[in-house]
């Protein structure tokens, strides 16, 4: 006989099981209902015009919101046209969030004070915006962060020392910033993925756990140590002499202070009268003005006069650059920060490396060990050199860690020198088909270089071109970084048919001669192309069809099979989706309506993210 139940037992096990219920399932409706108006605050506050986030529809089906477990976990935005500054609160009510990023966009201001609520974090992409003022204290509580990328905004003051807190950081990237002062020395023994570059206002020695970062890691800093220069270590202060045990008299020390004085007087007077009986007239003075010409870094809206000009009249004769007439001017150090002058560049040992359609281009090695690169340029249209220095002016300002600058120009009637430092490794061309493998990876961030760096330069003017992007003009560095080369000589009037660039040239501009930005588009496609499929674009052009109609040509279903470059589908078969992904932005970019193309910034949004390979 079953034992009957009184009704107030009933009612305390139906009030027990609402009480549980409340506890498991009412927390997660509030946090979710939290996350979403943190959210909505996010998007009041940076991206009201941008994000089209429906207010009817749950939290987790915006675009660039993951969620896991009824709770926001991933917020990704990147290139969204985010404008403003996030307000504080927004962190705070999200902290579930496991990855962030939020790169190139428009956010500026101070980083909210309560991002250290962001205790879950694994990921934070911030690079590439206008961020401002010192990192806040509360990103040493961020204890999961493996990958913190903050470059490219206008971070300041001091690295915090409360970094070390994040002893799973493996990827750690503060470049092109304002950072001062010393690094931490902490242990941080996991970064393997490590830049500080040009934040000039850091000093001091490379920490310990920074001792085997390459040099290319601190480019643009005052730091030494590690793989760096030596740090130079103060003399130890001299000891004073032993004193004697004989004193000198009194009258002794009279005589001795006065005879020095009356011996400087004469000694001065001397080198007086001989300054003013052999001081030449400034029209009779011959000679070198100056050992070592001063250094200017233009501004894109510099006045020519800026540059540093230093005349020199040689007697050298021969040589690869003689001319009687002799001005050199300077935008930058080179990249071993000694100065020269034309002098110099006519005494040093030359070598042709290689002609095109701009000019000759030399390797120069000075008598100081200093090599340079130095092209010759073809005959220009502009006969005024005031306006040539506008323009090579504005090239010259150009400053980006994907573009090789110049150095230097020197111009006169007959001839035009354009200076940059030396690259011994060789351009992209050379790598690809020298029968050394180079592999995916190393490809996909090259080609992702060359774009960023073509971003850079058509964010400079809307007309702001290239004008010659090939894999030839792809320079690579000792640390196989790759940097656009012969950016903006387009600009100088060359006499040159672009029409007559096989392969990687648009098809309006062999119609119109007329380069733009959806031409360098067009013509980086096929460089995209040309390093996922392995192959030349002259080498379609055989059978009357280049590259890009070539690939076109393929079946979608056979791209993989056809199309893709047969080494890189052996050795590094786990990168295939990858590669797939990268050929079909190389077809949009080739596309022969220019107004179909994406623009440079649209490309390097498509391109994986560099940290996200763990």
């Amino acid at each position: 006989m079953e034992e009957s139940v009184s009704p107030s037992v009933i009612y305390y096990r139906c009030l027990f099981i609402s009480i549980v219920y409340g506890l498991l399932f009412g927390t997660v409706v509030s946090d979710l209902a939290s996350d979403r108006a943190a959210l909505e605050t996010f998007r009041s506050a940076v991206g009201s015009a941008s994000l089209d986030w429906n207010i009817n529809e749950s939290a987790c089906t915006w675009r660039g919101v993951a969620c896991s477990g009824n709770r926001v976990t991933e917020l990704r935005l990147p290139g969204k046209s985010l404008v403003g500054q996030i307000p504080d609160g927004v962190f705070s009510n999200l902290t579930l969030l496991r990855k962030i990023s939020l790169r190139f966009n428009a956010l500026s201001g101070s980083l909210p004070s309560d991002i250290g609520s962001l205790v879950e974090l694994r990921s934070l992409h911030l690079q590439n915006n206008q961020f401002t003022g010192e990192l806040p204290v509360g990103i040493s509580q961020m204890v999961n962060l493996a990958r913190l990328v903050l470059s490219d905004n206008g971070f300041e003051g001091e690295i915090p020392v409360g970094i070390g807190n994040l002893t799973r950081l493996n990827t750690l990237y503060l470049e092109n910033n304002r950072f001062s002062g010393e690094i931490p020395d902490v242990d941080l023994s996991l970064v393997v993925r490590f830049n500080v570059s040009f934040n000039t206002n850091l000093t001091g020695s490379v920490p310990p756990w920074l001792q085997t970062q390459p040099p290319d890691a601190f480019l643009g800093t005052s730091l030494c140590g590690g793989t760096l220069e030596p740090c130079v270590v103060p003399p130890s202060p001299v000891p004073p002499p032993p004193t004697s045990s004989s004193n000198l008299s009194t009258g002794a020390i009279v005589g001795i202070v006065l005879g020095c004085v009356f011996g400087t007087l004469i000694l001065l007077a001397l080198i007086f009268y001989l300054c003013c009986r052999n001081r030449p007239s400034e029209t009779a003075a011959t000679g070198r003005q100056s050992n070592a010409p001063p250094v200017v870094k233009p501004s894109p809206s510099a006045a020519p006069q800026l540059a540093s000009t230093v005349t020199v009249t040689s007697s050298s004769s021969g040589g690869v650059f003689n001319n009687a007439k002799k001005k050199l001017i300077f935008f930058r150090e080179s990249a071993n920060g000694r100065v020269f002058d034309l002098e110099d560049l006519l005494r040093a040992s030359a070598e042709v490396l290689g002609k095109g359609t701009l000019g000759t281009t030399y390797k120069a090695i000075l008598e100081s060990g200093t090599i340079v690169a130095v092209k010759r340029l073809k005959d220009t249209d502009i006969e005024d050199e005031k306006l040539f220095r506008e323009k090579i002016l504005l090239i010259g300002a150009m400053d980006h860690q994907c573009l090789l600058p110049i150095l230097a120009y020197y111009y006169s009637k007959d001839e035009k020198l354009v200076v940059r430092d030396f690259q011994a490794a060789g351009n992209l061309s050379d790598a690809l088909y020298s029968g050394v493998y180079l592999n995916w990876e190393s490809r996909c961030k090259m080609a992702k270089s060359v774009a960023k760096g073509l971003k850079y330069i058509h964010s400079t003017h809307p007309s702001a071109s290239h004008g010659n992007v090939k894999a030839s003009n792809v320079l690579i560095s000792d640390s196989n970084e790759a940097f656009l080369s012969e950016y903006g000589l387009n600009t100088l009037g060359l006499n040159t048919n672009p029409g007559r660039l096989p392969g990687y040239q648009a098809p309006e501009v062999v119609d119109t001669r007329k380069v733009s930005q959806k031409s360098d588009v067009y013509s980086f496609g096929v460089l995209l192309m040309e390093l996922v499929c392995g192959k030349m674009p002259t080498q379609a052009l055989a059978n009357d069809e280049d590259l890009p109609r070539w690939v076109q040509s393929v079946p979608k279903e056979q791209l993989s099979t056809d199309a893709l470059d047969l080494e890189l589908c052996q050795n590094d078969y786990n990168y295939k989706s990858e590669m797939l992904d990268m050929l079909n932005l190389a077809i949009e970019c080739t596309s022969p309506h220019s107004e179909s193309r994406p623009t440079m910034l649209q490309v390097v949004e498509r391109f994986p993210d560099d940290q996200s390979r763990d």
